[in-house]
């Protein structure tokens, strides 16, 4: 065999032992020192050639399976970079000592928010399946709730009478409270939309029991009255120091006194005139983005749904016609902007695409989108779930 033959084959080798590391038994020379023989003892000639094997072998020198099995595992050779095991398990270290450090109030917040997350969740099953919302509130675990009573009134315009509530003098215990939400249930109030979200955390200490601070938003209606009722503001929660049988955080105390309630009677102000289902049988569902904007220069503002892929002609008089919005119509993320990006005078549209490429959809004159977009990548683009867009 030749000895350039050989040099091939042991660097083959070598190359492969750089991937595999942990399939190679331990040997007892060095990996460098036997590189470093096989090297030298193939130096060109005199003649500027690379010798030839004589068909004897020279003990000083390895042969190609030789240096397979004289590097150990971890050896770092020439241009080797550490294995892809060895740095996974550099970041999982570095994120388990962040974790414990630096993210650790942060971690914990989390925990408890999982208990905020229980509740809304219950309360959007209740909206799936008709359930009792009443009956989420009641199997709530605190001890007692502050309810606030009214300390300011106010009037803006469309009779939309504004309230903003203090302390009232003494909490309420859970059979109070349970018999407060039967007289609201009784009344005909019931509770259309919630949102829950973790404000702020404080850790307990020696001193002081884990406390939360939750941004809350009721839309509650009553059929009967037409009250229309939005309480926003923030509650604080005080929580027990132990954890429930599902083991989430159980809170002790719970301080709603501090809120702000908008309420309205007698019919809503918009009317419901139009409904869009955008589902269809083998497509994702979805609108946006959702944008309004005159195409095709009446004065009159369309509705384009980008996500399905529609527009809304306004033709007066509350009057709408739907049909396709682009001829060629992409997937897209959801935010878009209609602009003259061209500089012809008509109305565009740009929207990032699902791989990460920019794509403008040229409109003409009538407001149309009857050509196919520009912008496509080829490997995709540098966009990675982009939330706004603007032009």
């Amino acid at each position: 065999m030749h000895c350039t033959a050989k040099a091939i084959l042991a660097t083959t080798f070598i190359l492969w032992l750089g991937c595999n590391t942990d399939r190679v038994e331990p040997p007892s020379v060095n990996a460098e020192q036997s590189l470093g023989k096989f090297v030298a003892s193939n130096d060109e000639g005199a003649d500027g050639q690379l010798g030839q094997s004589s068909g004897e072998s020279d003990p000083d020198v390895p042969s190609a399976a030789d240096l397979v099995l004289s590097v150990e595992p971890g050896d770092e050779l020439p241009g080797r970079t550490p294995s892809l095991v060895q740095q996974t398990d550099d970041l999982a270290r570095l994120r388990q000592e962040r974790n414990e450090t630096v993210w650790a109030k942060e971690r914990l917040a989390q925990e408890y928010e999982a208990a905020l997350v229980a509740l809304w969740d219950a309360l959007l099953r209740c909206d799936r399946s008709g359930g009792d919302k009443f009956h989420v509130f009641k199997e709530l675990g605190f001890s007692d709730i502050l309810i606030g009573e009214k300390e300011s009134e106010s009037r803006l315009d469309l009779d939309i009478v504004v309230v903003d509530t203090q302390a009232s003098a003494e909490p309420l215990d859970r059979s109070a409270w349970s018999e407060l939400l039967d007289r609201w249930r009784e009344a005909g109030y019931r509770l259309v939309q919630s949102e829950w979200h973790h404000a702020a955390f404080e850790p307990a200490t020696e001193d002081a029991p884990a406390h939360s601070q939750v941004a809350i938003v009721l839309h509650v209606l009553n059929d009967e009255t037409k009250l229309r009722l939005a309480i926003e503001g923030k509650v604080g929660v005080t929580w027990k120091d132990g954890r429930g049988e599902d083991r989430m955080p159980v809170a002790d105390s719970v301080d709603a006194s501090e809120l702000k309630i908008l309420s309205r009677e007698g019919e809503p102000i918009f009317q419901k005139w139009l409904i869009y289902d955008p589902r269809k049988e083998g497509k994702p569902a979805g609108i946006h983005p959702l944008l309004l904007h005159d195409l095709n220069g009446d004065g009159l503002s369309e509705i384009v749904a980008g996500g399905c892929n529609q527009v809304f002609w306004n033709e007066g008089e509350s009057k709408f016609r739907g049909e396709e919005f682009c001829t060629f119509g992409e997937r897209t993320f959801e935010v878009g902007v209609l602009a003259d990006v061209t500089g012809d005078g008509a109305v565009d549209y740009v929207a990032p695409g699902m791989r990460g490429d920019l794509l403008l959809f040229a409109g003409d004159e009538q407001g149309r989108f009857t050509t196919r977009p520009i912008g496509k990548a080829r490997g995709g683009g540098p966009l990675r779930q982009p939330q706004a867009l603007t032009a």
